[in-house]
C-alpha cells in the first residue's frame, strides 16, 4: 500500500506538472472539443439504451 501511495503522488505530481505547462503554452480548444465529443458520446450511449442511467 505504501508503494502505491509514493507511486500514486509522484505520478500525480508529474502529471499536474506537465499540464500546467502545456496550458501556459497552449489553448484550451483540444479539450473543449474533448469534452464534448465524450458528452454527446455519453449521451448517444444512453439514447440507444446500452446503459441504463440509475
Amino acid at each position: 500500500m505504501i508503494v502505491g501511495l509514493i507511486s500514486t503522488t509522484i505520478f500525480s505530481y508529474l502529471a499536474i506538472a506537465w499540464l500546467l505547462r502545456y496550458l501556459q503554452t497552449q489553448n484550451t480548444w483540444i479539450f473543449v472539443w474533448y469534452r464534448l465529443v465524450f458528452g454527446i458520446a455519453i449521451l448517444g450511449v444512453l439514447g440507444t439504451g446500452l446503459l441504463k442511467n440509475s
